[in-house]
């Protein structure tokens, strides 16, 4: 995997910084607003849990046990998202903001275009591409690792006797999300790893 940062060219360090800060007010504002989405969402997903509870049939099951259920589908995403704040703060690689991000949207196109299709990039745009063509190809440890959660959570809902209309909701929609982009992620860190063995400033060391 590579960890260094692409070297800049053509004497741009100070348009590179600039690029570089601009994404990361962009980035910091994208998960400033994530958590504030999932702080509001919480109660609601507790209520819905609640509500499911009270309109099940198995009349055994305590609704404080629901509510424990509850509570442990949104709870580690409320604990992850400041943790990789926290982490971003400290300059981890993989969670510091894209460079990319930190340009138009017409530019960052013609770099994701030029990644796809292999072609060259202009010199000004080589630190951008070769960081974004790096933090693609990172993704695949994301995908090793998530394939088989959603494989373990999605056969147990499956094999499961109690049906749960919330959880099963939750599941099969987060499921069918993950495997129907699967193989368009895989396609894309093919792409970029070809990106980087022809056009890249280093090669590629994972």
């Amino acid at each position: 995997m590579v960890t260094a940062r692409p070297a800049t060219t053509g004497g741009d360090d100070q348009e590179l910084a600039e690029i570089g800060a601009r994404a990361k007010r962009r980035t910091d504002r994208w998960f400033f607003g994530t958590m504030i989405v999932c702080l509001l969402v919480t109660p609601l997903a507790v209520a819905v849990g609640i509500i499911a509870a009270e309109d099940s049939d198995d009349g055994g099951t305590p609704w404080w046990v629901w509510l424990l259920i509850t509570l442990a589908g949104v709870l580690p995403i409320l604990v992850t998202l400041p943790v990789f704040w926290w982490l971003r703060r400290r300059g981890v690689r993989w969670l510091s903001p894209v460079l990319a991000a930190g340009v138009d949207r017409e530019r960052r196109k013609a770099i994701n275009k030029a990644i796809r299709s292999g072609q060259a990039v202009e010199p000004r745009d080589q630190p951008l591409a070769q960081d974004l063509a790096e933090r693609t190809v990172m993704q695949r440890w994301t995908l090793y690792l998530l394939l088989p959660v959603m494989v373990l959570i999605s056969a147990n809902r499956l094999l499961s006797d109690e049906r749960v209309l919330v959880a099963d909701l939750f599941v099969g929609v987060g499921a069918l999300g993950f495997f129907c982009s699967l193989p368009f992620t895989w396609r894309n860190v093919r792409r970029a790893k070809a990106w980087l063995a022809q056009h890249g400033t280093r090669a590629d060391a994972a």
